[in-house]
């Protein structure tokens, strides 16, 4: 029996997948304490999170039972992932789910701050009729920058395309013929795209390369009175820069859904910022996006520990169940060369190991392979519970590198 640990709100659609999967468990418990949480995961093999509960590295070291963690919702940043892999915890999100809703939302914080629709609700509601006061502009005809074309930033440039908006966009992963087939100009470079653009939404993950990336010497390069969409990260966007820019009229207007600090404190300077739309975090806060991710992270918490899948993993490769099946017998060879390795080489420091796959084996998914052999390497050098999740993690560590090639 599986059990899974619940610590934020869930919607019932998913609860049902679990509650009537045979060999799951359900341990649905929401406000937890850290130490509660800690204590928790002491019996649990997986967990189901949102953006309510924080796994730092003190809760997730030493779980020894712990298998996966499951994020309904896209960002991972909740998750400290380097302890994670270290501990052998496979880390999956479910970034299908909240797509649509993160995208309209985006679009409704765009066309709201160019119509000025918060700030003129406002004062008509204070009893005035001020119609020279709020005069917007049209979205038709001008320049949208969309940086970061995963799922959600594609689904933004789709619906501003119908708009009549001209869209350019920066990611370093997307070829420019697939950009060129969904109507956006590809820009290689973040430094041009912000100098191109009437408006500009970022999408990207939050990570050390994304932090900060749009900066005061950013936003300076950018035309004077842009405007800056942010429904994806608080922190990708310097709030500091932004206040400073709003304030100086460089910026015309930015609306942001997130914060670095959530909710942010009352003396933040953006907040007293002119021409500034917030809402609370809100991107994925509808009925659909709230029941398709529990489906999905249901769906995917029991595909991984009763089918052996592993889906939208982001620290290991992904593998349908049909596929593990065809992977053990490789899986199991190349676990059992790193044993045989590790003890022929017992009285000897190993600085690397070089794999070089032929034949039918050069057609499977090869890292995995390559990790299964690291793991059973280390095994015996390393206590704490080597698997293909951590193995290369732990080498690295010890200063030992496992290439690999095909032919």
């Amino acid at each position: 029996m599986f059990r899974v640990l619940i610590t934020d709100n869930l919607a019932p659609a998913g609860l049902k997948i679990l509650q009537e999967t045979p060999g799951i468990e359900v341990d649905n418990r929401s406000k937890l304490t850290p130490a509660e949480v800690r204590e928790a995961l002491k019996t649990a093999d997986g967990i189901i999170i949102r953006s309510g509960t924080e796994l730092t590295p003190e809760l997730l070291e030493g779980q020894q039972r712990l298998k996966v963690i499951v994020r309904a919702g896209v960002g991972v940043d909740n998750i400290n992932l380097p302890t994670a892999t270290r501990e052998g915890i496979v880390v999956m999100n479910t970034p299908a789910g909240n797509t649509t809703s993160t995208a309209e939302h985006t679009v409704t914080m765009m066309m709201a701050l160019s119509r000025n629709v918060a700030a003129a609700d406002a004062s008509m509601k204070s009893g005035k009729w001020d119609r020279n006061k709020f005069k917007g502009t049209q979205l038709a005809g001008k320049t949208l920058a969309v940086v970061g074309l995963g799922r959600i930033g594609q689904a933004v440039a789709k619906r501003a395309i119908g708009l009549e908006m001209k869209v350019v966009g920066y990611d370093p992963f997307l070829s420019a013929e697939r950009a060129a087939e969904q109507g956006i100009e590809l820009i290689r470079d973040v430094d041009e795209i912000v100098t191109r653009c009437d408006y500009i939404t970022v999408h990207t993950p939050l990570d050390d390369g994304t932090r900060g990336l749009i900066n005061a010497e950013r936003i300076a390069k950018m035309r004077k009175g842009v405007r800056i969409i942010n429904c994806a990260r608080g922190g990708i966007v310097d709030e500091t820069a932004l206040a400073d820019a709003l304030k100086s009229g460089h910026v015309a207007g930015a609306a942001l859904d997130v914060f670095v600090e959530e909710p942010p404190p009352a003396d933040h300077p953006l907040l007293k910022a002119p021409n500034l739309l917030t809402t609370p975090h809100l991107g994925a806060s509808t009925e659909e996006a709230q029941e398709a991710v529990s489906v999905e992270a249901a769906e995917i918490i029991v595909g991984f520990l009763i089918r052996s899948e592993v889906r939208h993993a982001v620290n290991l490769i992904p593998i349908s169940g049909a596929e593990m099946a065809d992977m053990k017998p490789y899986l199991d060879i190349g676990y059992r060369l790193g044993l045989l390795l590790s003890q022929l080489k017992k009285s000897a420091r190993v600085q690397s190991a070089r794999l070089l796959y032929r034949g039918d084996a050069a057609t499977k998914k090869t890292k995995l392979i390559t990790a299964a052999f690291t793991s059973g390497f280390m095994a015996s050098a390393d206590d704490s519970g080597v698997n293909i999740v951590n193995a290369e993690t732990l080498a690295r560590e010890r200063g030992i590198e496992i290439p690999e090639s095909s032919s």
